[in-house]
């Protein structure tokens, strides 16, 4: 979690740098929660930046933590398509391994990093051919899913909840320490999904710092 800080702060020192010129940074007095979630659970530890550089901070809770379990984005959406949707998948082990390879790939670093929540058609998926049914296959267009948007809204559920709960203690060990957050620096693979982080900015009334950019993004309003 340190680590996490640490580079960003060195990150931010190195554009600053740059021909881009200074942008919106973590500054000296800053008290920044960092957020680290990935397909398992979400973790949470808040410090104060001493410096930039060199980058110096101090811890001023302790870390705490939930667990997704089961209901990972992943899991939601490979639950659906292997017991909700019509995709007729394949059981064989190499139609669920050709599955596997699709949520680790194709899901992982398409729409699950593109999906916004706002999406008014239905989605199309590209299944992979050979995780199909062989009598499924003989169709036309066979390996095309339409998935509708709430469907997908609904795989992020749980972990947005989680992600939202984690964050809600930080805030709360440190009101009770007399300190308050001014930035949310986020880490870990759902720091990548636009739809997380927009429900983030709606929820908490700070600065955002997205994961390896010294840009932020500004607050939204806050609801509790």
């Amino acid at each position: 979690m340190q680590a996490a800080i640490l580079n960003s702060l060195k990150a931010q020192y190195r554009l600053d740098q740059s021909a881009r010129g200074p942008s919106i940074v973590m500054e000296n007095g800053e008290i920044v929660v960092v957020r680290d979630c990935g397909g398992t659970g979400a973790r949470a530890l808040s410090y104060e930046i001493h410096t930039e550089s060199p980058p110096l901070v101090q811890q001023l809770t302790t870390w705490n933590s939930e667990t997704i379990g089961t209901h990972s984005v992943d899991m939601e959406l490979t639950n659906y398509l292997l017991n909700q949707s019509s995709s007729n998948l394949g059981t064989s082990r190499s139609a669920l391994d050709e599955l596997d390879f699709f949520i680790q790939t194709e899901w992982e670093y398409g729409l699950k990093r593109t999906f916004r929540g706002n999406e008014t058609h239905d989605i199309i998926l590209q299944l992979p051919r050979k995780a199909i049914s062989a009598l499924r296959r003989l169709q036309p267009s066979s390996n095309k899913l339409l998935i509708k948007p709430n469907v997908i809204r609904k795989c992020f559920e749980k972990s947005l909840m989680v992600i939202e709960k984690v964050i809600d203690a930080q805030f709360t060990a440190l009101d009770a320490i007399g300190r308050k957050p001014n930035s949310i620096l986020l880490v870990g693979g759902l720091a990548q999904s636009p739809y997380i982080v927009q429900h983030l900015q709606q929820k908490f009334d700070v600065m955002f710092h997205l994961p390896d950019d010294s840009s932020a993004v500004s607050p939204g309003s806050h609801r509790g």
